[in-house]
């Protein structure tokens, strides 16, 4: 009885072990594979960028003022017209307010003098000292509109001021010397009391209505705007809560003079050409920025230079201008940038590892895997890439390659399965 159950024990490990080597036969073998999808293949290579600005405006406010509020900040991009600062207007509102009530006042003075004076002459003595009085006046008003004049064309000059600001400044100082010839030509012509009285009061109203131009002009230069599309590369405002005429609230890099400069080797610079797009990535804590550019400038000499690894090469200076349009982010003169040049582009194309490929009697090949049987398929390569080939011919999309051709267990017919 016992030998029986030993010999029962026996054929099953015999048929265990037979099982067993059956299956180790038969089981596939597990390979690296990769499935070959359409894709847009690329070739780039990249090289360290500077941005950096040929034109910068430092903008002045015409008036001064508490600050009351800040609307940019520095590397951020703005465009012309967008708000810097704003000063607080109540000061100028509480003058307008002054010079309304001059020019009522004046109003109604002149038109009482001339209800209770109409009939009446005044002495020569009289007309003598408001001649002298008038003329004194017109020479002050003058003078005052003139140097205004200077301190407005010495902003627009600067670019923190419009060319209409200029010609407002000049046509205050226009109305101040006519009513200065007016009252000159009314002595010439021996006009009487009544007469320079009004003329008085007139020119009083006059110079109130000119000054009131000129606050109400005051009044728009409270809000601070941008002269320009640009980066707002320094900006002194923001440590300050009064901001005095004649001090720089904010230092703008002009867009359309931004750009970025880069150096090329003389090895990779025949692949680069005056048009052609690049890639420029902005690198950030909270994830890089990439934005486009397009090569505008090609230096036709090399420099020496010393690379990262502290050897000397020859490198072409390019120069790229950026698609700022399309930048959501700040970014200001000074800032590194990465440029990626693009020597090759295609859409729709398979690819696969250059370990994938492997060569017989001179030609190429790939180990492909259908329905979990390997065979050897001749294919044409094209674009080398960084880690790839571009295959033009004899391999269908989504096939498994594998993707380590340097494996002598691989051979035609060998059951195969997707493994490491």
């Amino acid at each position: 009885m016992k030998k029986s159950v030993k010999r029962i024990l026996l054929g099953v490990a015999a048929a265990a072990a037979i099982a067993c080597g059956a299956y180790m036969l038969l089981a596939p073998t597990r390979v690296p594979m990769t499935q070959v999808t359409p894709k847009t293949a690329e070739l780039t290579f990249t090289v360290q960028g500077t941005m950096a600005g040929n034109r910068v405006i430092q903008i002045y406010p015409v008036v001064q003022g508490a600050l009351i509020h800040i609307a940019v900040s520095e590397g951020q991009y703005v465009r012309a017209g967008d708000v810097i600062c704003t000063i607080d207007p109540e000061i100028i509102e509480q003058k307008i307010s002054q010079v309304h009530s001059a020019i009522s006042g004046y109003q109604a003075q002149m038109q009482v003098w001339e209800e209770e004076h109409t009939s009446q002459n005044r002495t020569t003595e009289e007309n003598q000292a408001l001649q002298a009085l008038l003329i004194e006046q017109g020479e002050k008003d003058l003078e005052q509109a003139q140097r205004e004049l200077e301190r407005i064309s010495f902003l627009y000059e600067d670019g923190s001021l419009a060319l209409t600001d200029v010609e407002q400044a000049q046509t205050a100082v226009d109305l101040c010397e006519l009513a200065l010839r007016r009252q000159e030509l009314s002595i010439l012509s021996g006009g009487g009391g009544g007469t320079q009285m009004r003329a008085y009061y007139q020119a009083l109203i006059d110079i109130e209505r000119a000054n009131l131009t000129l606050l109400e002009k005051d009044l728009e230069h409270t809000v601070i705007t941008a002269v320009s599309d640009g980066i707002i590369t320094a900006l002194p405002v923001q440590d300050t809560n009064y901001v005095s005429a004649g001090q720089s609230v904010a230092e703008l890099t002009v867009a359309d003079q931004l750009h970025v400069e880069t150096y090329v080797s003389t090895n990779d610079i025949d692949s680069v050409a005056l048009g052609d797009s690049v890639r420029l990535i902005l690198s950030r804590r909270g994830g890089d920025i990439t934005f486009s550019g397009t090569v505008s400038h090609i230096d036709s000499t090399a420099e020496m230079m010393i690379s990262a690894l502290g050897l000397e090469e020859r490198r072409v200076k390019v120069e790229i201008t950026p698609d700022l349009s399309s930048l959501e982010a700040s970014i200001g003169s000074g800032y590194d940038v990465d440029v990626q040049f693009l020597l090759y582009q295609k859409d729709g194309q398979l690819a696969v590892p250059k370990t994938a490929l492997f060569q017989v009697d001179g030609g190429d090949m790939l180990w492909v895997a259908e329905h979990g049987v390997l065979q050897a398929v001749e294919v044409t390569k094209g674009m080398e890439l960084r880690t790839e080939f571009v295959i033009l011919s004899g391999l269908a999309p989504d096939s498994f390659v594998v993707t380590d051709a340097n494996n002598d267990a691989l051979k035609d017919g060998l059951r195969v399965a997707m493994g490491g």
